[in-house]
């Protein structure tokens, strides 16, 4: 069955829940997959690994991956979250990244 495809696939606050490294890779994978124009990714963008204080959340650094695998698609423009992590839950650690197919 052919895949379906999309203008812009988003994916937010998901990738630093991938802690298995397979599935993370295989997440990215179809994410680009679906679109045929825009990705727009809502996540943190560091190598980090919080296990031993949340061990559902692993920081990757998904540009670089994105840069390796996916040579046909660019960082458009990174928008900055309002609102940094600083002391209480409604506050993130994660920005906008738009990526756009070359």
């Amino acid at each position: 069955m052919p895949q379906l495809k999309t203008t812009l696939s988003l994916s937010l606050d998901v990738i630093y829940h991938l802690v298995e490294f397979e599935v993370y890779e295989q997440y990215l994978h179809g994410l680009f997959a679906a679109a045929e124009k825009f990705v727009l990714i809502y996540s943190s963008n560091i190598n980090s690994k919080t296990q031993d204080i949340a061990i559902h959340i692993e920081h990757r650094k998904f540009t670089d991956w994105v840069e390796k695998n996916k040579p046909d698609w660019k960082l458009k423009k990174m928008i900055k979250n309002k609102y940094p992590i600083q002391s209480n839950e409604e506050e993130s650690f994660a920005d906008f990244y738009i990526f756009e197919k070359r």
